[in-house]
């Protein structure tokens, strides 16, 4: 299969692979770990050379197929696909519904995706979502994120907040079940993620930004095209990113009660990152745009730094 994505559930829009179960509406826990094409168990083999077993090493491998997910320590500690929903379940409340959840890159990694929160903020409708990430290659942390998505364009805003923290994450080593209990008592800062949101929308839909002030910030995210006199495939390059969210700022409908302050400057550049046309088409540049949110968009997060060190 050329996608990085092996099995998923989703509702509503189909993803631009094409591939997973799509539901009508955002179904629970016991339903989405089937739909997803989660529900399988790993265990931990030993791993053998010939016939001696090499120390201090396990294979992690898939209950369904016998698939070896990874080579790792003994001290690798597993967290099942249902203790995973059981987590999120436990964490968000009675009435938890996932939106999407499958698994990426042959059952290596595996995302859930639920919904937390939803309110207008600057007359938007702004979704919250929680998504846990797992890992049984033993390089992929269990990982906890916050993210929200203006509805009317589904662009994922993923500002880092001051007093808002975004991004837990914990190895796969001893003791990994007991911190996530510990996580789930010290949600605070998650519950108040959506508070935060709103207050920073309406800090940054004050700042009104200039055309002076627009070309700093993207020649601060994307680049300078004047250095590159000498190197014209870099400069066209440049100049068209640059385009791209000056368009988007200026022309789309939805923008428009934000147009001329930073805050719908910096929703331009999350359509642009969720949605934007890339230079190269192919699949594979598609499959990295998906896998960047697990980690944080960088064209976001540079964007957001240039923003307030501008406006």
């Amino acid at each position: 299969m050329a996608s990085n994505v092996e099995t998923m559930m989703y509702v509503g829009e189909t993803p631009w692979h094409g591939l997973g179960t799509k539901v009508d509406e955002a179904p629970d826990s016991a339903t989405a770990i089937k739909m997803a094409g989660l529900d399988w168990q790993v265990t931990q083999e030993n791993v053998r050379v010939g016939r001696s077993v090499v120390d201090g090493y396990k294979a992690n491998v898939r209950s369904s197929d016998h698939k070896v997910l990874g080579i790792t320590s003994d001290k690798y500690e597993i967290v099942q696909n249902a203790d995973a929903f059981a987590f999120t379940d436990a964490m968000i409340g009675a009435g938890c519904k996932y939106e999407t959840a499958g698994s990426l890159k042959e059952g290596k990694i595996v995302w859930l995706l639920a919904l937390t929160d939803q309110r207008k903020i600057l007359g938007d409708d702004i979704k919250q979502y929680l998504t846990f990430v797992n890992g049984f290659d033993g390089k992929t942390p269990v990982k906890v994120f916050d993210t929200s998505t203006r509805v009317v364009c589904s662009n994922t805003l993923q500002l880092a907040l001051s007093g808002a923290k975004r991004v837990w994450s914990f190895e796969h080593s001893t003791g990994v079940q007991d911190r996530l209990r510990e996580f789930q008592i010290t949600m605070t800062n998650a519950r108040n993620y959506m508070d935060n949101l709103e207050k920073f929308a309406e800090e940054l839909h004050k700042k009104t930004i200039n055309k002076k002030q627009l070309e700093e910030i993207l020649t601060q995210v994307y680049g300078d095209e004047d250095e590159f006199a000498d190197q014209k495939m870099k400069q066209e390059r440049i100049l068209r990113l640059k385009k791209r969210v000056i368009d988007v700022y200026n022309d789309t409908d939805d923008l428009q009660n934000h147009r001329g302050n930073a805050w719908g400057l910096y929703n331009a550049f999350a359509d642009v990152a969720g949605h934007g046309t890339p230079t190269n088409n192919k699949g594979a540049v598609r499959e990295r745009r998906f896998l960047s949110y697990i980690d944080g968009n960088k064209l976001l997060a540079s964007a957001q730094k240039a923003i307030l060190m501008v406006a």
